[in-house]
C-alpha cells in the first residue's frame, strides 16, 4: 500500500520555466520526508514532453509523468503531461482533457483551485516560477486563507517575470525567492508553517 503524501508542493511555470525548474529540483533535499511535488509547466499540446527525462537528470528523487487516479506518494515529483489539465482530489491525481480551451495548458489556476479543498487535511505550498501572463494568480487569496504557503520566484531571477510578478501583485505571496533558494529551503518553509 502506498503511503499518502502529507505535504503537496505545486509548482507552476511557463516560458523560461525550464531553467528555473532544473535549478529548483536540483536543490530539493533528497530526504524530503512525506512531501510530494507536482509540476504544472505550460507545454505544446502537439509534442510529447521530455520534461520528465530532463528533470530526472537533476535529482535522485522519483520523477514520473502523472497519470489519472494516481495516489500521490512522498518523495516523488509528478509532471503534468502535455495537453492535459491536472487536479488533485483527496490526494489522488486527476487528469482532464483540454480540447477547445484557449487558456495555457496545463492550467496552473485549475491545479491550485483543486488544492483549496486539500488544505483541509494536507499541507499545501504553491510556487509560481518564470512565465508570461498571469496563470497561477487567480486562487492565491483563497489558498492563503486556508493556510497554504505561497512562494513566487524573484522576478529579477526569472527569464520572463510576468507570472511571478502577477502573483506578487495579489499581495498574497509569503516569500519571494530565487529557484535555488526555493529548492534548498522548501522543507524548512513547510516545517515553519506546521
Amino acid at each position: 500500500m502506498t503511503t499518502r503524501a502529507k505535504h503537496i508542493v505545486a509548482i507552476g511555470a511557463s516560458a523560461g520555466g525550464l531553467e528555473a525548474l532544473k535549478v529548483l529540483i536540483a536543490n530539493i533535499p533528497l530526504k524530503c520526508g512525506s512531501t510530494s511535488f507536482i509540476i504544472c509547466q505550460h507545454l505544446s499540446p502537439k509534442h510529447k514532453s521530455l520534461l520528465c527525462k530532463i528533470l530526472s537528470k537533476e535529482t535522485s528523487l522519483d520523477v514520473i509523468e502523472a497519470t489519472h487516479d494516481l495516489l500521490m506518494a512522498p518523495r516523488t515529483i509528478y509532471v503534468t503531461p502535455a495537453n492535459k489539465n491536472i487536479t488533485v482530489c483527496d490526494g489522488i491525481i486527476q487528469l482532464h482533457k483540454t480540447e477547445n480551451e484557449v487558456k495555457p495548458k496545463p492550467s496552473i489556476d485549475k491545479l491550485l483551485e483543486s488544492l483549496i479543498d486539500e488544505c483541509e487535511h494536507t499541507s499545501v505550498t504553491a510556487v509560481i516560477l518564470s512565465g508570461t501572463g498571469h496563470d497561477g494568480s487567480e486562487h492565491l487569496a483563497t489558498l492563503k486563507s486556508k493556510k497554504a504557503i505561497i512562494i513566487a520566484q524573484d522576478p529579477k531571477t526569472a527569464i520572463y517575470d510576468g507570472m511571478p510578478s502577477s502573483a506578487i501583485r495579489t499581495n498574497h505571496v509569503d516569500l519571494v525567492m530565487s529557484p535555488s533558494d526555493i529548492g534548498k529551503d522548501i522543507l524548512k518553509i513547510i516545517a515553519r508553517k506546521k
